[in-house]
Parts: structure tokens; sequence; C-alpha cells
């Protein structure tokens, strides 16, 4: 299983870091009514934290040659391969999801994502020239994202990743 973390700890900046509140959200196995874990609540404090995090991270993330980023994402695939098992429990022990659906759906899905989007970022023309201009696509930057309890992963890797399919150039 995954490590125990500190309730009262949020993930930003590449490390747990305390929370400025003190609440914590108990996470409940809707199967057996069982408390499975506690997490930080998170505060206005906390997200305005993770946004600047995030925008110094961008700023230098963006700048990154392309095929380094796509390196990055490779290497995130192939650890995210080795923990799909451990993932699909979590799942299914925190929102009731049957484990074949945890492990076919809530795991396998989002492993997908990391690698099409490898494959799309090496191949995708990000420069288009048009009636005399040149159309650049570029990174949208940081962005805030809700994602819902009943497909965590894949939902999160959705909106961290650029939009599959993508748009026609």
């Amino acid at each position: 299983m995954m490590q125990q973390v500190e309730k009262h700890l949020v993930y930003m900046d590449g490390e747990w870091t305390p929370s400025t509140g003190r609440e914590t959200l108990a996470i409940v196995n809707p199967a057996t009514e069982e408390v499975i874990g506690e997490s930080a609540s998170g505060t206005a404090e906390d997200v305005a934290k993770a946004v600047d995090c995030a925008r110094r991270a961008f700023a230098h993330w963006s700048q990154r040659p392309l095929a380094e980023r796509c390196d990055w994402l490779e290497r995130l695939h192939a650890l995210y391969l080795t923990r799909t098992e451990e993932l699909a429990l979590i799942i299914t022990a925190e929102m009731g999801a049957p484990i074949t659906l945890s492990r076919q759906v809530h795991t396998r899905i989002p492993g997908d994502v990391i690698a099409d989007t490898v494959n799309l970022a090496r191949e995708y023309p990000y420069g288009q020239r048009m009636d005399g201009s040149l159309i650049e696509r570029e990174a949208y930057g940081v962005v805030g994202a809700i994602t819902p309890w009943n497909n965590p992963l894949y939902m999160m890797f959705l909106k961290a990743l650029p939009r599959w399919p993508p748009a026609a150039p």
C-alpha cells in the first residue's frame, strides 16, 4: 500500500508541506463504512501557494526542449505502470469500484493517456503556416481543476496533460 502521509500535509512544490489549516477530511470505504485514511482539507491559502509553485514550475518546464519533456513523461509512464495494482486497490477502497473496473478502467486508461500524450507530443505539428502567417501552438500554463470522485486518476491526467484527442491543427 501507499506510504502513510501525515494528515495535515498537502503536496506542492515537489514535497509534503503543512497545510495552513488544521481541518481534515475522513476517507471512508463506501463498502464497509470504515475510515481508511484522512486528508488535509486544504485552505484558500494552500491553493494560492500551490498556484504560485505551479507558475514557477511552469516557467522552468515550458523552456525545456520538447524531447526532454517527452523523456520525463516516458519516465512518469514507466513509474506509473509499476504502481497500477496498488492504485487499483486504493481506488477500490476509496470509492467502492469493483477491483476489475479499477484495474481495467481507473488505472489502465490513465496509463494509456500518458503514453498517448508522449506519442502525440513527439509528432504534433506545433507550428502551421496559413495565409502568410505562422500559427504557433503553446502550452496553456497553470490550470486549476476539480476532478470527480468517481474517475479520479483518468480525469486528473486528462486535465494535466494535453487534450486528447487533440484539436485539429
